[in-house]
């Protein structure tokens, strides 16, 4: 039986589908290269004079391969501090994580903390802390603002500086030879925590397709295998909780590749989004249909979107992964003839999507029902 594969973007939710293989290289991997400076404190004082403490690190992503690559770029900021955060039943003893902490494999699905996502804050704060970082002081605040704006647009050659998260999705693609140079801010970290670290995914494919053959050399079969590498920055903190800003961070081991089934891509807004688009298409296709519109007319209105028959199929696909079932999405069909399997989902996603909970050992999330006390069982 011999099938056929093909790479796929989604735009919309940041997910890159690229043709890969177990016996031979169909086509290759990108890989954007990634440096970032030392985490940072950023202290603002805000209207009302109240003082708030942010996170923050700068870094660069350069694209040193002769391929067009989309950027998918997240950050997540890892905190461990001690048993106050340890509200996962499930987790083990902090001994037993103590004693395979030399270990990432071992160590990694036992750990406990609070994983912090990066933010877009308010264009005054976030000037602020780019004026800080900049060494911009010393000039009227329309000049300063002047100047963060002609770097965020950038040079002639296309590099750009401080974007932050939305910004930098809004490039799509990075070119050959082109860099550009972000901003990750993180709100709410906790000032007891001895343990730090940065999760950077993004900078690798995240899915590839295997190719499997049969004895007679031809190609049996395909299968779409996810794997997000996550690029981990491990920080300890030398102080206590008080003024973090003057504590030394010292970088605990040297950087570390860790591979994730489903991380911070895959996050349960991507897969929100995921499918809510796929229903926005279906739907957007079905009124046109009750208006009796002519096909032309129909494949005019869903192009507007962007996407292609492959987008729908690698959506489909990476819910059924991250969530570990199948709702009879028919990759072999359009995705108007999968209108079934995508309310299914759609209905099971709003049913269970508060009660999910990541499970980092099966890569997967699971259902969590909460029984209060004194609940009666059936």
């Amino acid at each position: 039986m011999r099938k056929t594969a093909s790479t796929a973007v989604l735009a919309f939710a940041a997910i890159w589908a690229i043709a890969g293989s177990a016996e031979a290289q169909v086509h290759r991997r990108w890989k954007l290269d990634y440096t970032h400076e030392k985490p940072r404190v950023y202290t603002y004082r805000n209207s009302t004079g109240e003082l708030e403490n942010y996170w923050f690190l700068v870094y660069t992503i350069r694209n040193n391969t002769d391929q067009i690559i989309p950027i998918l770029i997240d950050h997540m900021m890892y905190t461990e501090t001690g048993k106050e955060l340890q509200t996962d039943y499930r987790k083990v003893d902090p001994d037993r994580a103590k004693e395979v902490a030399e270990n990432p494999r071992q160590y990694e699905p036992l750990k406990f903390g609070k994983f912090t996502s990066n933010v877009i804050l308010p264009p005054e704060v976030e000037y602020k802390l780019i004026e800080y970082h900049a060494k911009l002081g010393n000039r009227s605040d329309g000049i300063i603002r002047e100047s963060i704006e002609e770097l965020k647009q950038g040079d002639e050659k296309g590099n750009r500086w401080y974007l932050n998260p939305r910004e930098m999705r809004m490039q799509r693609f990075i070119r050959p030879g082109q860099a550009f140079h972000g901003v990750a801010i993180f709100k709410g970290i906790d000032p007891r925590a001895r343990i730090l670290e940065v999760h950077i995914s993004g900078l690798w494919d995240v899915m590839r397709v295997e190719q499997y053959f049969a004895e007679t050399d031809e190609l049996d079969d395909i299968t779409i295998v996810y794997e997000n590498r996550v690029l981990k920055y491990s920080y300890d903190f030398k102080g206590d909780e008080f003024e973090r800003e003057r504590d030394f961070l010292a970088l605990r081991r040297s950087p570390e590749w860790v591979i994730k089934h489903i991380g911070p891509v895959a996050s349960k807004t991507t897969i929100d989004t995921l499918i809510a688009t796929l229903l926005k298409v279906l739907n957007r296709w079905s009124e046109l249909v009750r208006q009796s519109e002519t096909p032309q007319k129909v494949e005019a209105e869903i192009a507007e979107f962007n996407l292609t028959p492959d987008d729908f199929v690698v959506s489909a696909r990476v819910v059924q992964m991250a969530l570990g079932r199948d709702f009879g999405y028919d990759v072999e069909k359009s995705l108007m003839d999968n209108q079934t399997a995508v309310w299914r989902m759609h209905e099971w996603w709003v049913t269970h999507k508060n009660k999910l909970a990541f499970n980092e050992i099966t890569g997967r999330f699971e259902v969590h029902e909460e029984i209060l006390p004194g609940t009666q069982k059936d």
